[in-house]
């Protein structure tokens, strides 16, 4: 009886042993699923980066391509970087050397209003490139409104700036778009561009010209300033 009681113990004692890795097993196995998981679930990083400030597109609002290059995509800063500088340089290329580049023209057998049209055609691709910069600069949602004060102050320096801080970018976009607008404006009145059009045969329609009167020049930036900054502080203050 001693024999197989003995037998019977190590019976239990093997079965023990054998339950253990089988236990084991089988919590090895749950930990990758675990795992998994929880990685899946975590998954939108990208998230936790953009909770705060949006810098980046603030960035991109001073020069196209700083908010690209801030989140590290090198390719796309490097882009808008470069197209800037170059409509820059062709821009103030041709506008210091417009009497020879319209001579050339004319040799060419080209109207000189083609160096005029070249230049409003890189405004328009600034104005472009200007919008797309910030659109681009990382994701667009997503991002934590800074404080309604600062959100006001900013628009208040730059209109479209507390926009961006107060988390909106198409707003944002909406008063860069005006602030190029009444900017072109204000050029179409200069006594210098406006000879300078006539000379070269250049006809400004009527209501460009009614666009340019003093009344809508001077109403227009005031008008866009206090609804920018009342937009930024009531923008933070909703989204926070």
């Amino acid at each position: 009886m001693s024999d197989s009681s003995a037998i019977y113990d190590l019976g239990t004692i093997d079965v023990a042993v054998d339950a253990t890795p089988r236990v084991s097993a089988q919590s090895a196995q749950s930990r990758p699923v675990r795992a998994i998981r929880s990685t899946g679930t975590a998954t939108p990083d990208s998230r936790a980066v953009v909770r705060g400030i949006d810098g980046p597109g603030f960035l991109s609002l001073l020069v196209p391509g700083l908010g690209q290059l801030a989140c590290r995509d090198a390719a796309r800063g490097l882009f808008f970087l470069s197209w800037a500088g170059l409509i820059a340089t062709i821009g103030w290329a041709l506008i210091s050397s417009l009497d020879s580049t319209t001579a050339t023209l004319r040799l060419l057998g080209y109207p000189g209003a083609v160096a005029v049209w070249t230049i409003a055609a890189l405004y328009m691709a600034a104005v472009l490139l200007h919008v797309a910069g910030v659109w681009t600069a990382g994701p667009p949602d997503g991002h934590r409104a800074a404080h309604p004060s600062l959100a006001g102050i900013a628009s208040a320096l730059l209109p479209g700036a507390g926009q961006i801080l107060a988390g909106s970018r198409l707003r944002a976009l909406l008063f860069i778009v005006s602030l190029w607008t009444v900017a072109a404006l204000w050029l179409l009145d200069s006594p210098a561009v406006l000879a300078r059009l006539e000379e070269l045969g250049v006809i400004v329609p009527d209501v460009v010209r009614a666009a340019t009167q003093p009344a809508v020049r001077w109403t227009a930036p005031a008008v866009i300033w206090a609804l920018a900054v009342y937009d930024a502080v009531s923008s933070a203050s909703t989204s926070r």
